[in-house]
């Protein structure tokens, strides 16, 4: 299954991905070149583990009204190889909200980094690059 394909398969909302090159640089300035806002604290750490569920969760249903786009078998296939992809020793996982728990206590709080009503971010960050999945839907 190439972990791509989620982008297509997830027919609502916009799904980004952004590789940028990292050269150790502060947060603030990984968020913006990967293109969303640098809101100081939006971003948590969490364990490879959390963020393949956060992106799941996102893949599976949308964020406003929680439309299915694919199963939940699927979405987490496309999450663990997606994630799979960052198997370095350095790798840190952050988001902006507790996506994992979004579609199971109906929403959760977390930090918009976008324009858009509903704004997802995970983030992989390495010291030499970083890639951001960027899910944003509206209302």
């Amino acid at each position: 299954m190439t972990h791509c394909n989620f982008i297509k398969e997830r027919s609502g909302g916009f799904t980004r991905l952004v590789f940028v090159r990292n050269y150790d640089l502060p947060m603030n300035q990984v968020m913006q070149h990967i293109g969303i806002a640098a809101v100081p604290d939006a971003l948590r750490e969490v364990s490879s583990s959390i963020a393949a569920e956060c992106i799941a969760s996102l893949l599976w249903k949308d964020m406003a009204y929680g439309h299915e786009f694919m199963s939940l078998e699927k979405a987490r296939d496309y999450a663990n190889s997606y994630i799979g992809q960052f198997d370095f020793e350095q790798v840190r996982f952050y988001t902006n909200g507790s996506w994992h728990e979004y579609h199971v206590k109906s929403g959760c709080a977390y930090t918009p980094l976008t324009e858009a009503t509903f704004s997802a971010v995970i983030l992989a960050v390495h010291p030499q690059f970083a890639a951001g999945l960027i899910i944003e839907d509206e209302d």
